[in-house]
């Protein structure tokens, strides 16, 4: 019997090596699909197949075949690649939620999904990039993104005019496709959360709940600091709000067997809008603080829920009793990134769990999330986690050269 799983990958992106790590522990062969034949992951795995994203099933699929290789499961942590994911789970008759994996592929899909189960309110709206007008939009301000490749909020932009709107689409038709699908949805005004958890049987198990207490509102990106469990009672009391609906989506679409990331707004009345809803775990040290919190490791979950026959059971342990927090680093210009000191360095601070520096990294462009360090810190109170903080900024000081 073949033990052979498809990891995906574009733009060398997808939690490859924790990805093959996790298939290591269950004696399972990682196969990495890319389009990329020197692509720095390959080595990770045990396998490699060089594909064409741009090409249909059956080149694919003869690419994955002429290594011999006989898929068991297919293990996608990109949005882009979902639709991809979804065409081989049915290729090789494996079981998966491609019906809502679908429907999740697309900002614009999810988000008709949750009007028709009753869970939204705002107003939005979209299609073909070359296709938007102004006339389209009936309330501002907007937020204009990519519907089926924003991660990292990718080309994410804000409109509050008709003028500026107008303005969005000319400068998203420098970086995208005209035939790119966009969403277009009414700017929601409050304090932004994220939720994070599997869902089984069309029920969804919230683990982690992150209060984006200083949320980057002009570029639209995480910043600052984060912390869980919430400090606001507005968003501690809308996590029960928050996990029901997508309850209701999950079941809607029959969802099982996936990690979610979901993002969330809720306003100072206490009402409450889901943003995004990712089929992965979160990025940066998400992983890292779920484990922390609950000593549940999501991608370990996620891989063994993306394979038939493995346990997927999961216990989480008591919550720790402290805030825990993460400190976000971001380069605001172009050029390369040299920092006076490392993780190791931030790691051996007091409050500090744990920490990446990407020191030596070359940024390219703005209209990404550029997420060069961060800190993942506890602390008994937010004034603790303040001072644990500005700690870890005194020491990680950073310049960036053209």
């Amino acid at each position: 019997m073949s033990n052979d799983a498809l990891v995906l990958s574009v733009r060398q992106v997808g939690g490859v090596r924790d990805v093959a790590a996790a298939l290591r522990m269950l004696s399972l062969q990682s196969v990495l699909v890319s389009a990329l034949p020197d692509d720095r992951n390959r080595n990770l795995c045990n396998a490699h197949v060089v594909t064409d994203w741009e090409a249909d099933l059956p080149t694919v699929t003869r690419s994955i075949a002429q290594k011999g290789v006989k898929p068991i499961a297919v293990i996608n942590f990109v949005e882009p690649l979902i639709p991809w994911q979804c065409d081989l789970l049915e290729h090789y008759g494996l079981p998966g939620s491609t019906r809502g994996l679908r429907v999740l592929a697309s900002k614009l899909e999810t988000r008709r999904a949750l009007l028709d189960v009753g869970v939204t309110s705002i107003a939005f709206g979209g299609g073909r990039l070359g296709d938007l007008t102004s006339a389209d939009v009936a309330k501002y301000p907007v937020i204009v993104k990519p519907s089926r490749d924003s991660g990292g909020s990718r080309s994410v932009m804000r409109a509050d005019s008709p003028a500026q709107f107008e303005a969005c689409l000319a400068t998203l038709l420098t970086q995208l496709a005209a035939d790119t699908e966009i969403v277009v949805e009414e700017f929601i005004d409050g304090i932004e959360s994220s939720m994070d958890g599997p869902v089984l049987d069309g029920a969804f198990h919230p683990l982690l709940h992150v209060e984006k207490i200083d949320h980057d509102d002009i570029r639209h990106h995480d910043a600052g600091l984060l912390v869980s469990p919430p400090v606001s009672t507005l968003v501690q009391g809308a996590a029960a709000t928050i996990a029901k609906m997508i309850d209701r989506l999950s079941e809607s679409l029959a969802l099982d067997g996936l990690w979610l990331h979901v993002e969330a707004r809720t306003r100072a009345d206490g009402s409450t809008e889901i943003l995004e809803i990712n089929p992965r775990p979160g990025g940066r040290l998400y992983r890292q603080a779920v484990m922390h919190a609950t000593n549940i490791d999501p991608v370990d979950l996620a891989v063994r829920m993306a394979v038939a026959g493995q346990d997927r059971q999961f216990h989480p342990a008591e919550h720790p009793g402290k805030l825990v927090g993460m400190v976000v680093f971001e380069a605001a210009a172009i050029g390369k990134v040299s920092f006076e000191a490392t993780a190791e360095d931030l790691k051996a601070l007091s409050g500090v769990l744990d920490a990446y520096v990407l020191d030596g990294i070359s940024i390219t462009s703005l209209s990404v999330e550029n997420n060069v360090a961060e800190a993942l810190i506890e602390g008994a109170d937010l004034e603790e986690l303040r001072t644990v903080e500005r700690a870890v900024r005194r020491v990680l000081r950073h310049s960036i050269s053209s």
